[in-house]
């Protein structure tokens, strides 16, 4: 019944872009089946985001996502769609081509395979990277997101002035523990068991919380770089996560913890002196409820880039 007709050919949605920075880079780092309520910078028992809290990332911790699976929430992240068009997933292009048209270098690098349903945003960057090919969902080996620094430090190091990178992780997926390094085996004791019934429950959240804490070391190592540079980062979860809340485990099914998923931003000293209105701002409103629907509209803001098809109320 979800099923729809993904045009492989979709016109421009704007009629004017202007970049209003000669001098930018935007990390865009879309995030997997990471939950706000398993993150100590949202008050969790854990200390699993000691990075980033001291990086001074912002996190948002009441973002909703109307999809539990991958193949819907990531199409409409990317994209103007929202409550009234969700079909703009299917039809038109992301923010990817804004930045395109603005002069930016743009930048996809994926350690997920390019599912069909958001395959033909992947391609509107300028250059596109996969990482681990060879991994799935019923391979066991590790799989980590740190096999995507080497690529993203080759391309940032390359200074182009107005950049805009969009990383694809594979975060806090299903089955947790080769989506960490042995060195992050923090919680224990850790799943033995691949079948979620055979599993203890608290196994299950020592094995996911390990990937927290993988992650939050991740998103450091994204900023570091960034710096001395005029930047910006933001992430974005695809969607939660269910650990157990009234039977229900994992996600792409039914279950609010599925829907509440993480976000953060950083901004270096740079683009706060440049942007203050958007430093005070995002701490104005951390704990407001949004959508993901935010994104595609804020990040061409947090962008400094005007353009026709820009929803500030979002």
């Amino acid at each position: 019944s979800e099923r729809h007709e993904i045009s492989t050919e979709r016109p421009r949605i704007f009629n004017t872009v202007n970049a209003q920075s000669d001098s930018l880079t935007v990390v865009f780092i879309i995030g997997e089946a990471l939950r706000p309520s398993n993150l100590h910078i949202n008050g969790y028992r854990r200390e699993n985001t000691p990075n980033i809290e001291q990086l001074g990332v912002i996190s948002f911790d009441s973002v909703w996502s109307d999809y539990v699976y991958t193949n819907r929430s990531v199409p409409h992240i990317l994209t103007r769609a929202d409550d009234s068009h969700p079909n703009r997933a299917y039809t038109e292009r992301s923010f990817i081509d804004v930045f395109n048209e603005a002069g930016f270098n743009t930048i996809f690098i994926g350690n997920q395979d390019a599912e069909k349903p958001y395959a033909y945003f992947t391609k509107e960057a300028q250059t596109n990277i996969f990482v681990n090919l060879s991994k799935g969902v019923y391979n066991y080996d590790k799989w980590l997101d740190e096999d995507i620094l080497p690529v993203y430090q080759k391309e940032l190091a390359k200074n182009n002035k107005q950049q805009l990178f969009v990383l694809h992780t594979i975060g806090s997926h299903w089955w947790y523990n080769v989506h960490y390094s042995d060195s992050f085996e923090i919680y224990k004791p850790v799943m033995k068991s691949r079948i979620v019934a055979s599993c203890d429950s608290m196994e299950i959240v020592n094995s996911y919380d390990n990937t927290v804490a993988y992650t939050d070391w991740f998103i450091s190592q994204i900023i570091e770089p960034l710096k001395n540079l005029n930047a910006i980062c933001i992430f974005l979860s695809d969607h939660g996560e269910a650990l157990g809340e009234n039977g229900q485990w994992l996600h792409a099914s039914e279950s609010t913890m599925m829907n509440w998923t993480a976000a953060f931003v950083w901004m270096s000293d740079n683009y706060k002196q440049k942007h203050p209105y958007f430093y005070q701002n995002i701490n104005h409103n951390q704990h407001q409820f949004y959508k993901t629907d935010f994104l595609f509209h804020s990040v061409i803001d947090a962008a400094d880039i005007q353009t026709d098809i820009l929803d500030t109320t979002f």
